[in-house]
């Protein structure tokens, strides 16, 4: 696992996943911050062959957010308990790259999914 220090966030890239949570202790205490909602989501969508690709926490905002590598696999709208963003808002980490992401009302937590297919642009 590879772990970056980027200003008021810490990432960890490539935790290992045991199957219902991280080998690694500083993502496996993330893991656990992941209100049950998020956590059974990422559940859904590792049976269904998503795969988790890294783990944050931005310490400012106190949120947890966990990357998948696609999807989502098992779509799903807005509700009174999740929203949905499919294009970047400030503050919604959804950016170039991100097919979307769900954020947690209650906690203010997020799940990232990724776009497989997204190439960054070279300048």
């Amino acid at each position: 696992m590879e772990t970056h220090n980027l200003g008021s966030t810490r990432q960890y890239d490539e935790p290992t996943w045991t199957g219902a949570g991280f080998v690694e202790v500083p993502a496996q205490e993330l893991w656990q911050r992941l209100p049950e909602l998020l956590r059974d989501i990422v559940l859904s969508e590792i049976r269904s062959g998503n795969k988790p690709i890294s783990i944050l926490e931005n310490q400012e905002r106190g949120i947890v957010l966990l990357s998948l590598a696609k999807g989502p696999l098992i779509p799903r709208e807005t509700d009174e308990r999740v929203i949905v963003h499919t294009h970047h808002e400030y503050g919604n980490y959804c950016y170039d790259g991100t097919t979307a992401t769900y954020e947690d009302v209650q906690s203010g937590n997020f799940l990232s999914f990724e776009d497989p297919e997204h190439e960054d642009e070279n300048f």
